[in-house]
């Protein structure tokens, strides 16, 4: 992940990140597939999406 601070930001790149789609159907969508994943799955679904968004293995 980058993490960079919006105060170092220039204005062009500072205005194109706050005026970007949230798209929010899209985030929906993917939060009830997780939700969903891991209520069929349970724990087996909690270790690879650990691993898949976090990087760390349990």
């Amino acid at each position: 992940m980058i993490t960079k601070m919006l105060s170092d930001l220039k204005e062009e790149d500072l205005r194109a990140l706050l005026s970007r789609d949230v798209g929010i159907t899209d985030v929906l969508n993917s939060v009830n597939e997780i939700v969903m994943e891991v209520g069929e799955k349970g724990d087996e679904a909690l270790f690879r999406l650990t691993e898949k968004f976090e990087g760390a293995r349990l």
